[in-house]
């Protein structure tokens, strides 16, 4: 019997390990979330931060202290294997990717549906948008 629960819905991929309390949700592209229940509340550190409740301190190094300020020596540092290229900073995906646009306005299309329509007074749409 397997512990992973395995799931898809919509433009998204769930892996669900129930006893441990998490939730890693995939786009199948860039993004990944995980759901964490409040028992690893400050137990945890990583790309995701600590999960401590204070935002500011969630771009901590393997080796700790104080939040790193560049993106790019933040990512690198949590490498597990020396043979991973180091990463590059991407500052217009659109104009490197020009053909994606399209797909990706279609994708995100569905954040000004009926769906979504109880949200858009709370949450407005335009930001993600421009992203």
């Amino acid at each position: 019997m397997t512990r992973t629960i395995i799931r898809e819905a919509g433009l998204f991929v769930f892996a669900e390990v129930t006893d441990m309390g998490l939730v890693l949700q995939w786009d199948r592209g860039t993004r990944a979330y995980l759901r964490l229940d409040p028992v690893w509340k400050g137990k945890v550190r990583g790309l995701c931060g600590n999960y401590n409740g204070d935002e500011q301190d969630d771009f901590q190094t393997p080796s700790g202290g104080s939040s790193e300020v560049s993106v790019k020596i933040f990512g690198d540092s949590w490498r597990l294997q020396n043979y991973c290229p180091d990463s590059i900073l991407i500052k217009d995906t659109c104009s490197l990717h020009p053909h994606r646009k399209v797909w990706a306005a279609d994708q995100c299309a569905v954040l000004k549906t009926p769906i979504f329509a109880a949200c858009h007074s709370e949450v407005p749409v335009e930001p993600y948008e421009e992203r």
